[in-house]
């Protein structure tokens, strides 16, 4: 998928689905993120987390396959290739978001997205205000 595809697909997923205005203040964000998952893109190996992406209805799965993807830049934009949706367990119905793989060593990542109470949230920062850190 070109850049230009890439774009239009993911301006469409999120004005139309998601109901986000992509020339707000949030346009650079997405200028930079089309950019992350370009570079994904070109990898080869992302083709099902972009289409998970530009196929999500709502915000919640959408900020899911962000997170992945977002994680997924961080590795290759280092030169440190993932492997993405694998099996862990030979046969398995199941798979792991990730495999992260050397020579010597295998690392599996299953990424959560956790949505906090805002209570949490709250309690979180006044404690790291108050006495700068949080336990």
């Amino acid at each position: 998928m070109t850049i230009n595809e890439l774009e239009k697909k993911l301006n469409f997923i999120l004005s139309h689905n998601l109901e986000v205005d992509i020339n707000s203040g949030f346009k650079d964000d997405i200028a930079a993120f089309k950019e992350k998952l370009s570079l994904l893109s070109a990898t080869g190996r992302y083709s099902k987390l972009i289409k998970s992406i530009l196929s999500s209805k709502d915000r919640k799965e959408f900020n899911t396959y962000v997170f992945e993807a977002l994680f997924a830049f961080d590795f290759e934009s280092r030169g440190l290739p993932l492997l993405y949706e694998v099996k862990q367990i030979h046969g398995s119905a199941s798979s792991i978001d990730f495999l992260f793989a050397t020579k010597d060593l295998k690392i599996y990542f299953e990424l959560r997205l956790i949505y906090q109470k805002e209570s949490l949230t709250a309690d979180i920062r006044a404690q790291l205000k108050n006495i700068g850190m949080y336990e």
